[in-house]
Formats: C-alpha cells, structure tokens, sequence
C-alpha cells in the first residue's frame, strides 16, 4: 500500500511525501528498487483531540525522502522551550498574524491570552480573532491588514511545513513574512532530515526552498534547510 496526500495533516507513514514523489516511489517498486517495509496506520481517534490511536500496520513500498514518517506530537519536556518561544513572538499592530495548527503556535497564542483549536488555523488582526478560517476568509483579512505574517511549526516526525492542515492559507504566502517556530527537540527528532514543503505549486514550492532561521527558544534561532 503507498498513500498519496491531498493537503490534509496525516499521521500515518504509509503516506508519500507528495503526489510527484508517490510516482517515483510506485516506478521504483515496479522496478524492484523500493524494499517494502511495515508502516504504522495512525489516526485521531476524536478530530477534536491532538492525540492519535495506533490502527495497525501495513507493508508499504520505501524510497529514501519519497515516504513520510509518521507524526511525533509534543512532549512534556519541551515546555520551557515553548514557553521562550512564546515570549519572543510578539503581535504587531495592523498586522495580519496567521498561525498555522500545533501545540507550538498554539503556546503563542495562549501566552497572549488567546484561545485557538489546536487542528485549525488562527487569524488574528488587532483585537480580532478568526478560529479555522478559509481560504476566503485569509485573503478578506489579508485585504485589510498592513502586512501579513505567517506563524508556522513544522508537522513532527515528518518535517512538512506547507502543504499539510495548511492548504487556506497558501494565497497569501507569496506576500507574507514567515516566521517558523519549533522546539530543538522536535528538530532533533527528524533526525537530520530537512524541512518539506508540499504547495502543488513547483514554482511557489521552488522559490521557498533553502536555508531559514527556525526560532527554537528564548531568542535564539537555528538555521535549517528546507526543500
């Protein structure tokens, strides 16, 4: 079995990477050159929740950076290095900040009293705050606001940081500011590999590709790639 994704945030590891990369994994099993390896089948047992429930396992075909790991959610001990990265965002008048879904972004919006679920996307402009917005909704707001600042946090375990549970909000990031948030353990945890974006768009996707700070904590940031 080999999963092909179509922009929703999946957890299991029987997923390509992206539709391209399905193909070359599929071509590559057809060839005899993709190994076939036990994957975990994993899914939210309540969608309001974060936590995920183990299904089972399936054979699935591999090719190195063609199939996705599964997603590793936050653990207790990165709580200080969340609580620094909190603090070292702040919210800038007439400035559309939008902060894409997970526990990191969602530390952000708490530490400035903000309430947001933690599986959607959070617009806030001023004193207004737009939980789950649409595509519609993000360009109507962008409309309004002075500049547009994207809050992102990579998936864990699997590194995608455009393209997954973040599909409303890829208008507007020809024009917006990025800012890529991640504690070093959630780093730490891809084991080397690089960031992943997945638009549809080559050329959007191309010109995002290379080296960019990630903030970890306190003020402090690392460089990372991203491809």
């Amino acid at each position: 079995m080999l999963g092909i994704p179509t922009g929703v945030k999946v957890h299991s590891a029987v997923y390509a990477v992206g539709p391209r990369a399905a193909g070359e994994v599929a071509a590559a099993y057809l060839d005899g050159r993709a190994p076939v390896r036990e994957c975990e089948v994993v899914d939210r047992s309540d969608p309001a929740r974060v936590s995920a429930r183990l299904y089972g396992h399936l054979p699935v075909p591999v090719l190195a950076r063609r199939v996705q790991h599964r997603k590793i959610g936050s653990t207790v001990t990165e709580g200080e290095d969340l609580a620094g990265i909190a603090a070292s965002v702040d919210l800038e008048p007439g400035v559309l900040h939008v902060f894409g879904p997970g526990t990191t972004t969602r530390a952000i919006l708490r530490r400035h009293g903000l309430r947001a679920p933690v599986t959607g996307v959070t617009a806030v402009l001023d004193d207004e705050v737009h939980p789950d917005i649409d595509a519609r909704t993000a360009t109507a707001l962008a409309g309004r606001a002075i500049a547009v600042r994207l809050i992102l946090s990579p998936v864990g375990g699997q590194g995608f940081l455009l393209g997954r549970g973040n599909q409303q909000l890829l208008d507007l990031v020809p024009r917006a500011e990025l800012t890529v948030v991640a504690t070093e353990a959630k780093l730490a945890a891809l084991g080397g590999r690089p960031l992943l974006v997945d638009t549809g768009d080559e050329e959007l996707d191309a010109r995002l590709r290379g080296h960019l700070p990630v903030l970890t904590g306190w003020r402090r940031r690392t460089m990372y790639r991203l491809v």
